[in-house]
C-alpha cells in the first residue's frame, strides 16, 4: 500500500516526518508530493483537500483518512512500523476512531489550528479608512 505526503524541504515539520521514515525503513512506501504552502499565497487546493487546515505536512494513507500535524504523522508511522521509537502520547480512541489513536489525534490539531487558519487568512484583507490608524492607543 503507497502513502503519499505533502512535503516541502523548507519546512521544519516536515523535516521530522522524514527522519522517521528514514529510521523506520517506510520511506520505500511513501510517494512523496512537492507541495507550496505559504501566507502570501491562496491555499494549496490539493493539501487543501487532504488538511483542512491547509498546512503541510500531511499523510495520505491507504487505510484511511489523511494525517496532519507532525506529531500525529510520525506516531502513526512509527505505530506502523513497530519501532518503538515514540512514548504514545495519543488520547485512546473510542468509537469509530477505535483502533486508530491517531485520528484523535488529528481532530485535536484541527480544533486548536482552525482559530489560527481562519486568522491568517483574514489577515490583511480588512483594512481601516483612510487616514486613520490601524490599532488606536487606549
Amino acid at each position: 500500500m503507497t502513502m503519499t505526503l505533502h512535503w516541502s524541504p523548507r519546512s521544519p515539520y516536515v523535516r521530522k516526518v522524514m527522519i522517521t521514515l528514514h529510521e523506520t525503513g517506510l520511506l520505500p512506501e511513501v510517494a512523496l508530493q512537492r507541495s507550496v504552502v505559504a501566507l502570501h499565497l491562496p491555499p494549496n487546493a490539493a493539501v487543501l483537500a487532504d488538511n483542512p487546515l491547509g498546512k503541510i505536512p500531511a499523510l495520505v494513507t491507504g487505510d484511511g483518512p489523511a494525517l496532519f500535524d507532525s506529531r500525529v504523522i510520525c506516531e502513526y508511522l512509527d505505530l506502523r512500523a513497530k519501532a518503538g521509537f515514540f512514548r504514545r502520547s495519543l488520547p485512546r480512541a473510542s468509537g469509530s476512531c477505535a483502533g486508530r489513536p491517531w485520528a484523535t489525534g488529528c481532530w485535536r490539531c484541527c480544533c486548536c489550528g482552525g482559530p489560527n487558519f481562519c486568522a491568517r487568512r483574514g489577515r490583511g484583507r480588512a483594512s481601516p479608512p483612510a487616514g486613520r490608524p490601524r490599532f488606536r492607543r487606549p
